[in-house]
């Protein structure tokens, strides 16, 4: 896949051009923390009647609010960027077309990364979204740890930074469409299958370009493993070996230098210290990078490393706060990994229903409790709309149809099991008449959704077959509510046995 970059200088320019670079107000800053007081002066600042505006917009309203709000700790992180000596828009302005725009572009630049600012989609301003900056300043350093789901689920093909870049708006205008590529997660792949500490300077090189010649991430990943089983073990020689690889060298036969600020290790580093801040990977002494014992575990999970990263995100927001609408908003946020996974293949949906069987949650009393990404997941195949009605509700605050899930054999009282195929997802008014109503009304609807087949014999089948669940005791619970026939009760009974 280099080969169209191999020789002469040109080429090895035109090379490292098509890396993804990072953001970089100051190394020192690349953590959490600094995000998380940027999501903090988001949430804060005075727009007026601005929901979309320009960087100089967003200057002017941060530069404003600092004036007013001089917070220690986020001076120590933007400091040089602002003088509050100017007070008028025209000398904001001023100051802002200098050095000092750029250095703030590169904090928009982060906000953005982060998906704490999108693109308007139709022109270059941008706007807050305010959902992912609250979720951001609600996490106390306690739970800091577990914004590493961003990171790993971050794709160049929807994230509002990495679409902004101009190597990745070039494939788009030339291909029509930029393809999938989590950088996280390949880059902790290719750290276990290269088997030995690895260099920033390969990963940059190797993971951190994106070329036109690719068509999706697998070419990239395994041009990368091939490249990567050639390199030398010493990482002091990678450069030199890869440059003779590439052919860069002047006909006196000098290998090529990189001029300021050009090296692929130098503008790809903002996303490696997100990565080792998020305790994803780990520097020695020799600057070479690992595995954390924590990747490792990941690498070895049965369902995408990334939505195993995003189960372990809602559990522990709902472990650690009594607040369940932040609980909400995770759901909310991750919604569109979500659907991406169900869209694609049935095989997703199994296996997020059998690690819910084997990994049963309970809360801090011992009581089970049920997984919210399974129940997300049932709306996600249901689109959205009430299987009952057939058709939309409402929509919520957020501007999605509002839904609910409704356990066939309920999770508690009857021991049902928590799978996908056992969710009936149901306006909240069907979801209420279930709970509250008269027996006369709740048997009428029973009676409504057998004779729609909206649940048949098949159903039960199915759970007995994929995930061995059905037990007679839940046969029993069935015939009770009319759901199934005598008939159809031996049958699977018989069929269970």
């Amino acid at each position: 896949m280099y080969s169209n970059y191999k020789g002469n200088y040109e080429k090895f320019c035109e090379f490292n051009v098509k890396v993804l670079n990072m953001p970089r107000h100051t190394f020192e800053n690349m953590n959490i923390s600094f995000v998380k007081a940027l999501a903090n002066i988001l949430q804060n600042i005075e727009l007026k009647e601005n929901k979309e505006f320009t960087n100089k917009d967003l200057y002017y309203f941060v530069h404003m609010y600092l004036a007013q709000n001089r917070d220690v700790e986020i001076q120590l992180y933007i400091e040089n960027l602002f003088d509050f000596s100017f007070v008028t828009r025209e000398q904001i302005d001023e100051y802002y077309d200098g050095e000092v725009g750029r250095k703030f572009r590169h904090l928009v630049e982060v906000m953005k990364l982060w998906g704490l600012l999108e693109k308007v989609q139709t022109s270059d301003k941008i706007f807050i979204n305010e959902n992912i900056c609250k979720e951001f300043s609600t996490i106390d350093d306690k739970t800091l740890e577990i914004l590493r789901t961003k990171l790993v689920a971050m794709d160049i093909e929807d994230n509002s930074f990495f679409q902004s870049l101009k190597n990745i708006k070039d494939i788009m205008i030339q291909k029509g469409q930029i393809f999938s590529y989590k950088p996280a997660i390949n880059i902790l792949r290719y750290i276990k299958e290269i088997n030995r500490p690895v260099s920033q300077f390969e990963i940059s090189n190797l993971l951190g370009i994106i070329l036109p010649e690719y068509d999706n991430s697998e070419q990239l990943y395994n041009n990368a493993i091939n490249i990567g089983k050639q390199l030398p073990s010493n990482l002091k020689e990678q450069q030199k070996w890869f440059f003779e690889f590439m052919d860069w060298k002047n006909e006196e036969g000098q290998l090529y230098r990189y001029t300021a600020s050009q090296a692929p290790h130098f503008k790809f580093n903002g996303f490696i210290l997100f990565m080792k801040d998020l305790n994803l990977i780990k520097k020695l002494e020799d600057n070479s990078i690992i595995l954390t014992e924590y990747s490792e575990k990941l690498l070895e999970e049965d369902i995408p490393v990334e939505v195993a990263e995003l189960e372990r995100y809602i559990n522990i927001a709902e472990q650690s706060y009594s607040d369940k609408e932040l609980a909400q908003l995770i759901v909310y946020n991750i919604k569109p990994s979500l659907l991406k996974y169900a869209d694609q293949n049935e095989d997703f949906i199994y296996a997020m229903n059998i690690r819910s069987i084997n990994n049963p949650k309970f809360d801090r009393k011992g009581k089970k409790v049920r997984n919210k990404l399974i129940a997300e997941l049932a709306k996600v195949k249901a689109g959205y709309i009430c299987q009952i009605s057939k058709e939309p509700t409402f929509r919520d605050e957020k501007g999605n149809n509002y839904v609910e899930s409704h356990h066939i054999i309920e999770f508690n009282g009857e021991d049902g099991p928590d799978v996908v195929e056992n969710l009936l997802v149901i306006s909240p008014f069907y979801h209420s008449l279930l709970h509250h109503a008269c027996k006369e009304d709740i048997a009428n609807l029973y009676d409504h959704i057998r004779k729609n087949n909206i649940i048949n014999i098949d159903l039960f089948k199915k759970m007995a077959d994929k995930y061995h669940c059905i037990e007679e005791k839940h046969l029993k619970v069935l015939l009770q509510k009319h759901l199934i026939s005598n008939i159809e009760y031996k049958e699977l009974v018989k069929y269970i046995t």
